[in-house]
């Protein structure tokens, strides 16, 4: 029930990071779900998601956060399908 107010809802993102990865629009290294959310957390503007268009400011990156807690990220938004 995330909404996506400042940016894509965060639902299903554990789903449907594969078909962002397939997506042509694409250019990030991921190979994995879970590559494309850590990805997506240190470096957003590899890939702009859409939901994030006119009127949503674009992700800051969270590159400055602790290993342990990109990790805890990755877990908790890849279980979300």
């Amino acid at each position: 029930g995330t909404g996506g107010v400042f940016g894509p809802a965060h639902d299903g993102i554990g789903a449907d990071a594969d078909a962002r990865i397939a997506d042509a629009r694409y250019k990030g290294n991921a190979t994995t779900a879970t590559d494309y959310i850590r990805e997506s957390i240190v470096d957003p503007s590899v890939f702009i998601a859409a939901g994030a268009g006119p009127g949503h400011q674009a992700m800051p990156s969270f590159a400055h956060l602790p290993s342990a807690d990109i990790d805890a990220l990755v877990y908790f938004l890849g279980q979300q399908r």
